[in-house]
This record gives structure tokens, C-alpha cells and sequence, in this order.
């Protein structure tokens, strides 16, 4: 893995800043509204009768944002630290457009797949904890 230091182009919008606003306002409505009440519940698990491997992202989006983060993890790993990486990425592209510049890296193919592959395991070992624990 290589990392350098590259200059924002001036029109570029960062994922970070457009998924951390979605994380941040999902967090909001968590705090603020009571969103267990008005969204519907799980209807791959309502058919299936195992959870998707987003089950418990309301529930835990209301955890976070009420400062439960062992409550939040325990429902759904995955979701909460993509939640939690969203918000990360936001603050530091919010710093990034600011200083005009971002440290972006470069993967070899061998990283890459390693990386996809780790992922796609990650996702399974989550999603059977889902089905053992909810």
C-alpha cells in the first residue's frame, strides 16, 4: 500500500462528507424522533424467519445516539462500525476541504482482493451473529 498526499480538486465531493451527513442525520432522527415507532419492522425476517444482515440498524442507530455503544454493538457489529467509520470519514474530509489537501493510497491487486475477501467474511461472520443472537 503506497499513501500520498494529493490536491482536492475544487468540484470534488467526498463520499465521506456525503455518508457521514447520512450517518449524522440518521443519528439525529434517532435522538430526536421516536423512529422505532415509525418505521416498519424486519420483513426479510418477517418471511425467512432469520434476521437480513441489517437487523437491529434501528434499534441501534437509537442506542448511538443516546450513547450506548456496547448496547449498539451488540445488536449489530457491522452497522455500528460502519456507522461509527461514516462519521469518522466525515470529520476528516470536512478537514480535508479545509486544508485543501487529502492523503489518498493506492492498493496492488493482491491488497485489494485481500482486502474484498476480508470483507465478505467479515459480512458472513456478522450476519451469523445475527442469527445466533437475535
Amino acid at each position: 500500500m503506497r499513501l500520498n498526499v494529493t490536491k482536492r480538486a475544487p468540484r470534488d465531493i467526498p463520499f465521506g462528507l456525503i455518508y457521514g451527513t447520512i450517518a449524522l442525520l440518521a443519528l439525529i432522527a434517532g435522538r430526536f424522533l421516536p423512529v422505532q415507532n415509525l418505521l416498519p419492522s424486519c420483513t426479510f425476517k418477517a418471511f425467512t424467519g432469520i434476521p437480513c444482515p441489517t437487523c437491529g440498524t434501528t434499534r441501534l442507530l437509537t442506542h448511538l445516539a443516546h450513547g450506548d455503544l456496547a448496547g449498539a454493538f451488540g445488536l449489530n457489529p457491522a452497522v455500528a462500525l460502519t456507522i461509527i467509520a461514516a462519521l469518522l470519514l466525515f470529520m476528516y474530509d470536512t478537514a480535508a476541504m479545509f486544508s485543501g489537501s487529502r492523503i489518498s493510497f493506492s492498493l496492488t491487486l493482491r491488497e485489494a482482493i485481500l482486502i474484498r475477501t476480508g470483507a465478505v467474511v467479515a459480512l458472513l461472520a456478522n450476519w451469523i451473529y445475527l442469527t445466533v443472537n437475535l
